[in-house]
């Protein structure tokens, strides 16, 4: 087992630092979607996708592409989508002794964000283009193309988020401030295209895991939504409409101040940018990442912090990611080159293993 001292200050007992990180900046990281696999993808600018084992730390196995890999996830127990600098998006099956691609097509310029839809059983991409574009693997080919108002930042697929769980939701976050949600049945337009809350640009979305069934105590509202980080220290819970969730009314949603830190003397607090945010299934509560170095747990539903942000680490927090049973928590501590082309910390992925009471939200207390 790895210690996690190449992480540095910021990593406490019991963290896990991969053996064999990547070794330029870790765009994403992402756990396997079922409950017991502890498998790790992690992509980077160094152009590799390479996939580790959580809990150890060990590197299973890399796969070089052509160009940095900006984005990737999983589609099965065994297969990858990544996103390229180089247009390209791809299958990476790790199925075999030795790694494969298969790529499903290209972008007219890098491609930032990839997910997988499990209810529609596609991919989808959005890139630096300003279009999204939906593919089917089975085929190897683009079967829907939307143009965006701009370039994308950052996308999330909301499951059951269209009219009454019925179908899911993809939501972009595009330069300009601008927020567009995709309805999966019907790509020829999208559902709606407009601002979002945050006053400044736009950094990374994450899509609200959905209340299950006789949940006690939930980290959000349940309602369909996503959570929007921007370059100024601010998260922004922003629920998807009534025209696009088929539901009678939207929740309000709300933003909040984060990753801001002293400068001292008369210069006051320091806003960083928000890199990322992730949610936990168990509770939905979620945790972000920002330019500071920190990591924070927050309780939508309360709007409230979970404790106190984590010790700083040496650079940026750059990526996150739960596991599907939400006991583990990857960090990539790697600078996102906020202050531009500077000397900076070694790159880092950190998995810090999470008790129960870390994530869970916090009781509401009783009115006298």
């Amino acid at each position: 087992m790895a210690a996690a001292s190449a992480a540095g200050a910021g990593s406490r007992p019991g963290d896990v630092a991969l053996a064999h990180p990547p070794k330029d900046g870790v765009t994403a990281v992402a756990f396997a979607p079922k409950d017991g696999s502890d498998g790790l993808l992690v992509s980077s600018w160094d152009s590799t996708l390479s996939l580790h084992t959580g809990s150890t730390g060990a590197r299973l196995v890399s796969h070089a592409h052509a160009a940095p890999v900006l984005d990737c996830c999983w589609q099965t127990h065994t297969a990858a989508l990544t996103a390229s600098l180089d247009r390209g998006v791809r299958v990476v099956d790790f199925g075999s002794a030795t790694s494969t691609a298969t790529v499903l097509g290209y972008h007219g310029a890098g491609v930032r964000c990839v997910r997988w839809s499990q209810s529609h059983s596609c991919a989808v991409s959005a890139g630096w283009d300003g279009t999204v574009r939906v593919w089917d693997p089975r085929a190897s080919k683009q079967v829907a193309e939307l143009g965006l108002p701009s370039k994308a930042f950052g996308m999330d697929v909301c499951v059951d988020g269209v009219s009454s769980g019925a179908a899911d939701a993809v939501v972009v976050a595009c330069e300009g401030r601008r927020l567009v949600t995709l309805d999966l049945r019907d790509t020829s337009s999208a559902a709606e295209d407009r601002e979002a809350a945050l006053k400044h640009q736009l950094r990374c979305v994450a899509a609200m895991p959905g209340k299950p069934a006789g949940a006690a105590a939930w980290g959000n509202s349940g309602a369909p939504g996503v959570a929007i980080g921007s370059i100024e220290g601010r998260v922004s819970l922003e629920h998807l409409s009534p025209a696009v969730t088929g539901a009678a009314s939207a929740t309000p949603g709300f933003a909040f101040k984060c990753h801001r830190r002293d400068a001292g003397g008369d210069a006051g607090p320091v806003a960083h940018p928000v890199n990322a945010i992730a949610f936990n299934r168990r509770h939905g509560t979620f945790a972000t990442g920002g330019g500071d170095g920190t990591v924070v747990l927050w309780d939508g539903g309360a709007k409230k912090r979970l404790g106190k942000p984590s010790a700083a680490f040496p650079t940026s927090v750059s990526a996150l990611a739960f596991s599907h049973d939400s006991s583990l928590l990857a960090v990539a501590v790697s600078y996102a080159f906020e202050a531009g082309d500077i000397e900076h910390p070694p790159d880092a992925v950190v998995v810090r293993r999470l008790d129960d009471a870390d994530i869970r939200p916090r009781a509401k207390k009783a009115s006298a």
